[in-house]
């Protein structure tokens, strides 16, 4: 199976274009798109215009499933309603959704390592035994878009990332997940700092999934200088995102096994 996979459009026009572009130039059999459709804001207005005056359209414009994950920027209010105005291409998943196309098992997770944003939609501590403090204006929304301020401590006393993958995932899946695994090529942030999920990384090791896609860090690869790594046999990538469009196109077999892998900066992919 041709795919298509890219990240962190953040309601860029210009990206979502050339993915466009993209599709029409390859013809995949389906588009992963790893988190964050929409932009940061405050305001949920901005995402829900953006969603009414573009995107609702634009997804109409495929032919083939498109599967996405929600990322830290998006609004629950956003993906809520753009699961009741989207095509019947377009296909939601989360930890609690997953979807086969195929014969593909594809699984995802879209909560993150605890960022400095006040927002902390879809943000969880990592370890279970990590002790994480939020900053006095941090507040998460409902479905409804309503503000929900959170105290210092609300992050100690809901799931970690830890135990939420006790049952997520399976091995015989690939894995859409928007924070990256901890300490590899794909999570280093300008300070020089992996901000990856050390519970992913470790649930990888266990599991040993063919494939997982992440997103989120933007400028990892420009530090890393590499898009790629692996944690033992599992492949991960992590596309970035800037100023030109950042995604990969890769051909896959229904058991994982990655056939060919081109990125749209970096060109095609040639083990070492």
């Amino acid at each position: 199976m041709l795919c298509i996979y890219t990240s962190d459009l953040h309601s860029r026009k210009t990206h979502f274009k050339r993915l466009l572009k993209l599709y029409e130039k390859h013809r995949p059999e389906l588009i992963i798109i790893g988190g964050d459709l929409f932009e940061y804001t405050h305001d949920k207005e901005e995402q829900l215009r953006f969603l009414e005056n573009y995107l609702k359209n634009f997804f109409t414009m495929f032919s083939v499933p498109i599967v996405i994950l929600p990322g830290n920027c998006d609004w629950p209010v956003s993906i809520d309603t753009l699961d009741k105005l989207k095509p019947s291409n377009i296909h939601i998943i989360n930890r609690d959704k997953f979807i086969n196309i195929n014969g593909l098992k594809i699984r995802g997770y879209e909560y993150i390592t605890p960022p400095p944003f006040s927002q902390k939609h879809w943000v969880k501590r990592d370890l279970k035994e990590d002790k994480v403090f939020v900053g006095e204006n941090s507040y998460i929304t409902d479905k409804n878009g309503e503000i929900i301020k959170v105290e210092a401590d609300y992050l100690n006393k809901i799931p970690s990332i830890e135990e939420d993958l006790e049952d997520t995932f399976t091995s015989d899946s690939i894995w859409v997940t928007h924070n990256p695994p901890y300490g590899t090529n794909l999570d280093i942030i300008h300070e020089n700092i992996h901000i990856g999920s050390k519970a992913l990384l470790k649930k990888i090791q266990d599991l040993k999934p063919k494939l997982v896609l992440s997103g989120h860090v933007h400028e990892s690869p420009i530090m890393s200088g590499k898009y790629i790594d692996n944690v033992g046999d599992t492949t991960c990538i992590n596309p970035g995102q800037a100023d030109r469009f950042h995604g990969v196109i890769f051909a896959i077999d229904n058991k994982g096994k990655l056939n060919h892998l081109e990125h749209t900066i970096y060109g095609e992919y040639k083990k070492d």
